[in-house]
């Protein structure tokens, strides 16, 4: 996978983009809010718009973007948004002013449509900890935090001062949400699943744990949106490069057939029992986004020892997984690349384990 950096001195980088579609966006108007989609991709340039004009006819390409104007009968469904893919890197940003048609369904469904493409999700604990490093890198500019979302299921086993077994979440709005973020973490047990920040009163943007930001008011201050993508898709980093590891080929030699299997293992925070894996289960079955299909589960009691097999109803992928009390063991079988696992480990980050560490077993 190609490394996530971004050089903002090149002739066609995301910042030049940007400037170069102000007119187009009409981004000065005080009525529009620019929405930004990071997305991961194995495939190239080329790759991509290609299978993006298959999907949409109307799209037209130029340089290293592609814009595409959807018509709908009314003007309000009307869709319209720009693609850019990084030549040097994985990253595609996705653009459309809030408001321009149904944007969210049309990237759902590209994630389902286009192989090997997934979100810049980060864990829900690694992104409170970006929370922390985005305020570091603004403060002299005077950052503050005006909104926030929060969550939190029983599972979560982060400090919880009240009533640690409800599910919650949590709407805020107002300029102490720095303070009121880490007061309801604290009594609460509250993650933020998305966070809305405003930088020395000239910019005001947020960001999603999936590195989908909103950008309020203040395109002359892009550089800003620039740093912040780059911390944000700094971090999955680590996790980019644990999924690029896993590993299922078929492998032929002189009528010999064998396999090169490399799996995943994702380390739990604290111990599973069999009520914990049922709910698990039970849960990720009613994913609508995920359409998950288990078969063949197993459950034994005591020493805790599960396994299943799982069929992904979207990317029409299967993957097997085994574990115990302490790590849950992912072995790829067919058409199961990262864009698979990556969203398994983003179910299991919300649904079962919010402190899990992934490892390679080529580690």
């Amino acid at each position: 996978m190609m490394p996530i950096e971004f050089n903002i001195k090149e002739v066609h980088n995301f910042k030049n983009l940007l400037l170069k579609l102000k007119g187009n966006l009409n981004l000065e108007s005080s009525n529009h809010t620019l929405k930004i989609y990071c997305l991961n991709s194995e495939l190239s340039k080329e790759e991509f718009f290609h299978i993006l004009a298959e999907q949409y006819p109307e799209s037209q390409i130029m340089d290293d973007f592609s814009h595409t104007y959807i018509k709908k009968s009314a003007e309000e469904d009307t869709i319209d948004f720009y693609c850019y893919k990084d030549p040097k890197s994985s990253a595609i940003f996705i653009l459309s002013i809030v408001g321009k048609g149904k944007i969210d369904v049309v990237v759902d469904q590209l994630m389902k449509n286009i192989p090997k493409t997934y979100y810049f999700w980060l864990p829900l604990s690694i992104f409170d900890q970006v929370k922390e490093e985005i305020i570091d890198k603004f403060n002299k500019e005077g950052v503050l935090i005006d909104s926030f979302t929060t969550i939190r299921v029983p599972f979560f086993e982060n400090e919880c001062n009240l009533r640690p077994n409800e599910s919650r979440r949590i709407l805020y709005e107002g300029v102490d949400g720095l303070e009121a973020l880490r007061e309801l973490r604290k009594i609460y047990g509250v993650l933020p699943k998305k966070i809305g920040f405003q930088i020395g009163g000239k910019f005001s943007f947020s960001v999603d744990q999936r590195n989908t930001f909103i950008i309020n008011f203040g395109l002359p201050y892009l550089d800003y949106i620039l740093d912040v993508i780059k911390i944000t898709l700094g971090r999955f980093a680590e996790l980019g490069d644990v999924l690029s590891s896993i590993k299922f080929e078929k492998i032929e030699d002189n009528g010999k057939v064998d396999f090169e299997i490399v799996p995943l293992s994702i380390k739990f925070g604290n111990r599973k029992n069999v009520t914990d894996m049922e709910v698990f289960f039970e849960a990720i079955e009613k994913d609508d986004e995920g359409k998950y299909c288990i078969l063949n589960p197993l459950l034994i009691e005591g020493s805790l020892f599960f396994s299943a097999t799982l069929l992904d109803i979207n990317k029409k992928a299967i993957f097997s997984i085994c574990g115990n009390e302490e790590v849950m063991n992912i072995l790829p079988q067919s058409n199961c690349g990262k864009e698979v696992i990556s969203r398994f480990y983003e179910v299991v980050d919300l649904r079962l384990d919010n402190h899990t560490k992934i490892t390679s077993k080529n580690d």
